[in-house]
């Protein structure tokens, strides 16, 4: 019995000494002294190269933390001399004692001065494809921790840019800050979003924010977003006084357990146009999923709107007097009967009238069949239909000698009834 407990207090002695060991080596460990360790890893990984510019830090008692930064990660062979990845520091802290009680508790997780560049050649290689891996294996794992606090999100000064040479779409994200209050496992969450959007296809120039709160219900996958508000300020030449607010609030609820989404009050308002309404979708797993909704939108002047987003047919509408419009519709479209129902389909545009209805019934199979009909007056055709043309994208040459020929006739107005 006297050679067993000697032989437990030895073993007691030889964890203390292992463990205090381990302990006071990691304690002094520097992880700067690994830098040339870790850039040669990467670089054989990725073919790139990894810049650790500032200091590292790393801390295990009494939270695990790392912080790094300045670091850059060298672009793709091939494409620009800007780097892929930048950030001027990135810090993501965990406290240790609560992970042996099955619970993550982590600081506010910060990254500040993020530069994140994307780009597609013309041959239509990106600049990340080496860099995507193939599918991984879905987790099996047990229930996950027990309870998870984390401290925030705190997202300061980022940046995305994007360029596409099939294209010759350029597209910047900048300004970009993001911010969270603690994120505790069940609580809702707060969030608030800003940044700044310049792109040229279309022509953007804007200001943007977004602040909302997400209630959720992960054992369902219920997430609902309530308010969700978004505050937009639009710049350019082509609007009046230089720039122009858009509002908009809703509240979104996506519920994978039920396979339904829908947005809600709906409310948009700038531009001296309004738009309210409701959208909801059923079976969003499938490939065909169901949807119905209502929408009506007013406005005081159309040309306002082509002109926001820098479309030549804003031009056009200004000498029409008359440039308010209006329009209604609802519509419930179920795939799993093929049924697809437009029960109200009004609006007045330049002085025009439309208004119809439509139907189908086995819209999902090769042989669907269908019934409408459709009335449309106004004074001004050739207008109409570049108006029309423009928001459907219509060849822009076929429309404009459309357009010269009809508005050679002295009598340019129109009545249109049609039955299929």
């Amino acid at each position: 019995m006297k050679a067993l407990k000697t032989l437990f207090l030895v073993l007691i002695v030889l964890v203390v000494v292992v463990v205090g060991g381990v302990a006071a080596f990691l304690a002094f460990l520097d992880p700067n002294d690994f830098k040339d360790q870790i850039t040669a890893e990467v670089q054989k990984k990725t073919g790139r190269e990894l810049a650790l510019d500032g200091p590292l830090e790393l801390g295990l008692w009494p939270k695990i933390r790392l912080v790094a930064g300045p670091l850059t990660l060298s672009n793709a062979t091939g494409f620009s001399e800007q780097p892929f990845f930048a950030a001027d520091k990135i810090q993501v802290a965990v406290a240790t004692l609560p992970l042996l009680r099955n619970r993550l508790e982590m600081d506010t997780v910060v990254l500040h001065g993020l530069r994140v560049n994307i780009e597609r050649a013309a041959d239509g290689t990106t600049n990340y494809d080496d860099l995507a891996g193939g599918e991984t294996e879905p987790s099996e794992g047990g229930d996950g921790l027990a309870a998870i606090i984390l401290g925030g999100v705190d997202i300061q000064d980022a940046r995305f840019s994007y360029r596409d040479d099939t294209t010759g779409q350029v597209a910047t994200i900048s300004e970009l800050s993001a911010t969270t209050g603690p994120l505790t496992f069940g609580d809702p969450v707060d969030f608030k979003l800003a940044l700044t959007a310049v792109a040229n296809q279309p022509a953007l120039d804007s200001d943007i924010k977004l602040d909302g709160t997400v209630t959720y219900d992960l054992d369902n996958e219920h997430y609902v977003v309530s308010p969700f508000t978004l505050n937009t300020l639009l710049r350019g030449d082509h609007l009046p006084g230089g720039q122009a607010t858009v509002d908009m609030n809703a509240v979104v609820d996506i519920n994978r357990g039920a396979e339904t989404a829908a947005l809600n009050e709906l409310s948009i308002s700038g531009l001296g146009t309004e738009v309210s309404g409701e959208f909801q979708a059923r079976n969003i797993e499938d490939e065909r999923p169901s949807a119905s909704g209502k929408l009506e939108i007013t406005g005081k002047d159309l040309a306002a709107l082509f002109n926001a987003f820098d479309l030549p047919v804003g031009k056009q509408l200004k000498g029409i007097k008359d440039r308010s419009f209006d329009f209604r519709t609802a519509f419930d479209a179920d795939m799993d009967s093929g049924e697809v129902v437009v029960s109200a389909l009004e609006g007045h545009i330049l002085s025009a009238t439309l208004g119809g209805s439509f139907s189908a019934s086995k819209a999902d199979t090769d042989e669907p069949s269908a019934k409408g009909v459709i009335e449309a007056s106004g004074p001004d055709l050739p207008t109409l239909l570049a108006v029309l043309g423009q928001v459907q994208g219509a060849d822009a040459e076929t429309l404009a000698s459309l357009n010269q020929a009809l508005r050679r006739a002295k009598d340019r107005s129109f009545a249109i009834k049609a039955e299929l």
